[in-house]
């Protein structure tokens, strides 16, 4: 997202006028590889590829506000891998998971994961912190505003 599409967005999220009715499109990793003519086991885990991706996302559709903008994301499949779940990742589509709750009274047994173990398949959460720290490198070299980075709002200037 550009300095001044940030800038509409935070004006139009308060609620003020804005001198056009502002685009937006979500842009994550269900659609982009497809388009992209990518794999998305290399949009995921290369993250030079990914960065590029996003890039041209921007450059492809320049009138467009890019929603949440620069996103490590990996299809959904983050949240359900720190409950546990086993995350499988194949070419062509985004990752699937497999249910790590069967009933509701297993809850209590869930094991809380330490998003600082080694990164392996059935637990993704490190995999998000490492790419953020990688996207957040290129993106400030790029000298584009991360507006929305890592699924958070930075607190910067909102």
């Amino acid at each position: 997202m550009r300095a001044e599409q940030w800038e509409m967005f935070k004006k139009v999220a308060k609620s003020h006028r804005a001198e056009r009715v502002p685009l937006a499109l979500i842009m994550d990793s269900p659609w982009m590889p497809g388009y992209l003519g990518i794999n998305h086991l290399d949009y995921y885990f290369d993250p030079e590829v990914w960065f590029k991706s996003n890039l041209r996302i921007l450059k492809d559709f320049p009138e467009v506000m890019v929603f949440p903008s620069w996103w490590v994301e990996y299809g959904m499949a983050i949240e359900p891998s720190a409950l546990g779940c086993r995350i499988h990742f194949a070419p062509g589509q985004p990752p699937s998971q497999l249910p790590g709750l069967f009933r509701l009274d297993d809850v209590d047994q869930l094991q809380p994961v330490d998003p600082r173990q080694v990164v392996r398949l059935d637990k993704t959460v490190p995999l998000p912190a490492d790419a953020f720290r990688v996207s957040v490198r290129l993106v400030d070299a790029e000298g584009q505003n991360r507006g929305f980075l890592g699924n958070v709002i930075l607190k910067k200037g909102f």
